[in-house]
């Protein structure tokens, strides 16, 4: 069986970092970036950069903590500010699109932590930035289409999810076929994120991606909870575990059919809502961006 990429929940990609911080003042972050600079011995006019971009990132919102890490773990790797700017300045680019930081961040954090060189760790971002942008594009559509909206946390984690999407294989179009059926169905913006969620968790898992694309239609269909979308996905995952082939496994759950069958075409035979209310919550942890 392909490995499987396991990886958190999109809510909390979005709230927790590569490291561990403590809560820092904007005023006592500048401070510390100061020193950083400082003793780093940075020529005048990198530090003179350094400082305006990790104020500027200050400014538009970007945690304390994640701007003091990164000028200090670049002062003490000897990056060189230059690099460091230059993270810096990607986040800043993200966060003014209305894209979320979150995963750019994590994808930087983890390349400095396994010393990967400045400039890859910079392309890395880019293409992470690149999949953000096509993701939000879906998501809003979506949501124009009639797609419940929720509150920026929820249109984040739903833009991330889609970039997942997107990183494991899917064309724009699957997700934005899974966007348009949920907003005709009037599914909730975090229904069609954990729809998209499964989808990219089956597919990781080796599932052929026909298949896990119609997992994710019926559990639009069906209004599925968050909770009953995460079940279904165990089922699977242990009975491919158990020999099944992910063919007969998606028969198995989705038709009600025996080992062996093959009528992809009929809808799940479990009731509407049948995880559970939609939006109570519960997951298989997800891939990282």
């Amino acid at each position: 069986m392909k490995k499987i990429l396991l990886f958190t929940m999109a809510a909390a990609v979005l709230m927790a970092s590569s490291v561990t911080f403590g809560a820092q003042a904007p005023g006592d972050a500048l401070a510390v970036v100061e020193r950083a600079v400082t003793d780093a011995g940075y020529a005048f006019e990198v530090r003179t950069a350094l400082m305006a971009k990790a104020r500027e990132a200050l400014e538009q919102g970007i945690s304390p903590d994640d701007v003091t890490a990164l000028v200090q773990k670049g002062a003490e790797q000897k990056m060189g500010g230059q690099s460091t700017t230059l993270f810096l300045s990607i986040a800043v680019e993200t966060k003014r699109q209305g894209l979320p930081e979150r995963p750019i961040l994590n994808r930087i954090h983890q390349g400095i932590a396994k010393g990967v060189p400045p400039d890859k760790v910079l392309m890395a971002a880019g293409q992470v930035k690149e999949r953000l942008g096509a993701a939000a594009e879906v998501v809003d559509k979506a949501r124009s289409q009639g797609l419940k909206s929720g509150n920026a946390d929820e249109r984040d984690r739903a833009v991330v999810a889609a970039a997942v999407a997107l990183e494991t294989g899917f064309p724009t179009d699957d997700i934005g076929k899974i966007g348009g059926l949920a907003a005709q169905k009037k599914r909730a913006l975090s229904q069609f994120a954990r729809a998209v969620e499964s989808m990219a968790n089956l597919k990781e898992a080796g599932m052929p991606r026909n298949l896990a694309v119609q997992t994710a239609r019926q559990f639009v269909i069906l209004d599925y909870s968050e909770k009953g979308m995460a079940r279904q996905e165990i089922e699977m995952f242990s009975m491919r575990r158990s020999g099944w082939s992910w063919q007969d496994a998606f028969s198995r759950l989705h038709t009600g059919g025996e080992r062996g069958t093959r009528d992809m075409g009929s809808p799940l035979q479990h009731e509407s809502g049948a995880g559970g209310v939609a939006g109570s919550g519960g997951a298989l942890p997800r891939k990282r961006l």
